[in-house]
């Protein structure tokens, strides 16, 4: 699984080349409650839950819209946040991406209310739709602030917050992480 930091690829804009075209995760550095306090509880809509939308600077998102603000993202992210692709470089899918406090997951999580093997990301067989399961973790794993089941997949989407204890992550696409890129170097 390729991992950077943000601040790599802000030096070396090309590195974006390594992280493949798939769905990326980008780590905030906010923590849940800051986000909700703000009102943020996603960085766009959900095709599934119209309703579910972000306030952008007291503009609303209208159904359908898919808006995305590089200043919004850059209030939520440091140049250390870490950044994992959901595909291998050559596009062939990961089978499963363990997440947890673990060592030996793809993504290793340093706080102590995430469980050694938290939750997991898998993708269908065409690597066009991504799934987060929770693997039974006492803290449980939310998406855009909603607790989801344990063992039951969950499609997750550009825009979704993700929550694995106190760490949050947000699924981004290529073209997000390089307007955010953009956004820095100019």
């Amino acid at each position: 699984m390729v991992e950077l930091l943000l601040q790599h690829i802000i030096a070396e804009p090309e590195r974006l080349d390594d992280l493949g075209d798939g769905l990326l995760l980008i780590e905030s550095s906010k923590t849940q409650e800051i986000l909700l306090k703000e009102g943020i509880v996603t960085i766009g809509k959900r095709r599934s839950d119209p309703t579910a939308s972000l306030d952008f600077d007291n503009e609303r998102l209208e159904e359908g819209d898919m808006e995305w603000r590089p200043e919004t993202l850059m209030s939520l992210v440091t140049p250390m946040s870490r950044i994992y692709c959901m595909l291998h470089a050559d596009k062939r899918p990961f089978s499963r991406i363990l997440i947890g406090r673990g060592a030996h997951n793809d993504m290793v999580i340093n706080d102590p209310v995430v469980s050694t093997i938290h939750a997991f990301i898998e993708s269908d067989a065409n690597n066009s739709q991504f799934f987060l399961v929770d693997n039974c973790s006492k803290n449980g794993t939310r998406i855009n602030a909603c607790t989801i089941d344990a063992r039951k997949p969950t499609y997750i989407e550009e825009g979704d917050c993700i929550c694995f204890g106190r760490a949050i992550f947000y699924v981004v696409s290529k073209g997000v992480l390089s307007d955010l890129v953009s956004h820095y170097t100019v």
